[in-house]
């Protein structure tokens, strides 16, 4: 399994330095080889690409834009104010987020399923398994994304609170209850990612140590 090398700098940034394994794929029957039932590796696909699914879905990202809009427009008049700045620290994780590209990274990994063969992938039909090195690669990028979005929602409710705050003084009231009203979808869809990308990763944790390594002779 590849492991993320300790340096001292957050955690959740670090897959920005951990180098992507070549996306190799090997024939379905090397899957069978291990001692799990083949309709249960059926089962588990199934599920992953019900959750790979739910991750191309842009909900979070339109909610994104849509505080980057806010953000330029207000940045020189409220730039300097407390509650201003924790709009910064939302929006500098959230982009990170965005950075990540984590629905992108999951369709990749189950068109490797498909062996990147799109008419097989529109009929539902897959032959291969994809190396345990890049599944590896994937759970790790997933687990710190999410460990990335458990930080956000503490953001949020910083933001929130200030603002809040900002509101019951009366001041900026229409800026105020944007970002409120922003703040609050953010929380709100994030909470539903966390919950699907846990519920995939311990999925991927049991089922992925059936998959093949590359150096291993086929």
């Amino acid at each position: 399994m590849l492991e993320l090398q300790s340096t001292h700098q957050d955690s959740v940034y670090l897959p920005r330095y951990v180098t992507k394994p070549s996306p190799i794929y090997y024939p379905q029957a090397e899957l069978f080889l291990s001692a799990i039932p083949h309709q249960l590796h059926f089962t588990y696909f199934n599920q992953l690409s019900s959750y790979v699914l739910y991750f191309q879905k842009n909900d979070i990202l339109v909610e994104i834009n849509i505080l980057e809009r806010l953000y330029y427009k207000n940045k020189n008049q409220h730039k300097r104010t407390k509650y201003f700045r924790k709009i910064e620290e939302v929006r500098r994780i959230i982009l990170r987020f965005k950075e990540m590209k984590i629905g992108e990274l999951m369709s990749e990994f189950i068109g490797l399923f498909y062996g990147n063969n799109k008419n097989q992938m529109h009929q539902k039909k897959w032959d291969y398994v994809p190396s345990q090195e890049i599944s590896h690669y994937v759970l790790n990028r997933a687990n710190c994304a999410t460990s990335l979005m458990d930080k956000a929602l503490k953001c949020y409710l910083d933001a929130y609170t200030d603002f809040h705050s900002l509101l019951c003084q009366t001041e900026f009231m229409s800026f105020a209850l944007a970002c409120l009203s922003i703040l609050a979808r953010l929380s709100i869809l994030t909470r539903v990612w966390i919950s699907e990308m846990k519920k995939c990763c311990v999925l991927l944790k049991g089922w992925i140590e059936c998959f093949p390594h590359e150096n291993s002779n086929h």
